[in-house]
């Protein structure tokens, strides 16, 4: 069967211009169509371009334990993981309860309260009671000053 070109802003399938189909008649659309073409995306959602993040300067957590510093009125926990520092807010997304009291592993940190977990690189919840994630700030070490993301 031969299929018509696609040229620019037609259906590949059909070849045809979204409002060239056909419009049906009777009962109104159920959906709400588009316009065509969408507007462009925002700009922080164009691939490629980097968002301007900023930092704080924060002391680092002792060997070992973990320091809760405030950022912009939040609790965040800073840990020592393996040699990498990783930071995080410090309440559970279940309770509220303090983060930097629970476990930390290699992967992973455990509410001290009702044993929810978090994946320290995205935030998601790994087990229960918790369901939403928490979030996970981005650190790096200038010097002896560490800084965390705001």
């Amino acid at each position: 069967m031969h299929q018509p070109p696609a040229g620019p802003g037609n259906c590949s399938r059909t070849g045809r211009h979204p409002s060239s189909a056909p419009v049906p008649t009777g009962n109104p659309p159920i959906l709400t169509v588009l316009a065509w073409p969408l507007p462009p995306p925002a700009r922080s959602e164009v691939p490629g371009v980097v968002k301007e993040i900023e930092f704080e300067a924060v002391a680092p957590p002792a060997p070992g334990a973990a320091a809760v510093v405030t950022i912009d009125g939040v609790a965040v926990a800073l840990v020592e993981v393996d040699g990498q520092l990783r930071a995080f807010d410090d309440a559970c997304t279940h309770r509220g309860c303090s983060l930097a009291e629970g476990t930390v592993d290699a992967t992973s940190v455990t509410c001290p309260c009702h044993r929810g977990r978090f994946d320290l690189a995205s935030g998601v919840a790994l087990d229960g009671p918790p369901t939403e994630p928490i979030r996970i700030r981005l650190v790096r070490r200038e010097g002896d000053r560490v800084l965390v993301e705001r």
